[in-house]
């Protein structure tokens, strides 16, 4: 009989000490599951906040492009007008020449015909 209730003793603390280890694992594993539950809420806010930048980021840089594309073609156009205006100095210049050197011939004729250069023999 004293084997029996000193069995019966040990069996009773052996038990006692598995439901005290059951109660702490399942305190754990509440704890766990709260932080885990905590953990996946800040993951979604995180990834939510991430989406609305990228949409925001991805709206300005798509107003930049247009931004640079329209300035671009202002650019080109004040390239070509720049471009047209260049032209039309050089024929200018050239017209310019062709009105010294018409000037020049004008003032020689004039000055031969104003004041003779004697040649003897002639």
């Amino acid at each position: 009989m004293r084997q029996c209730d000193s069995w019966l003793g040990t069996s009773e603390r052996q038990l006692s000490a598995f439901y005290e280890d059951l109660l702490y694992v399942k305190a754990k594993t509440e704890q766990l599951s709260n932080e885990t539950v905590s953990l996946e809420d800040q993951e979604a806010g995180l990834v939510h906040d991430c989406v609305r930048e990228l949409q925001a980021t991805s709206l300005r840089i798509g107003q930049l492009h247009d931004e640079l594309t329209a300035k671009s073609d202002v650019i080109a156009g004040q390239n070509d007008k720049i471009s047209g205006l260049m032209a039309k100095i050089a024929a200018l210049e050239k017209n310019a020449v062709k009105v010294l050197k018409l000037s020049l011939d004008c003032i020689y004729i004039i000055s031969c015909v104003t004041c003779p250069v004697w040649v003897p023999g002639l």
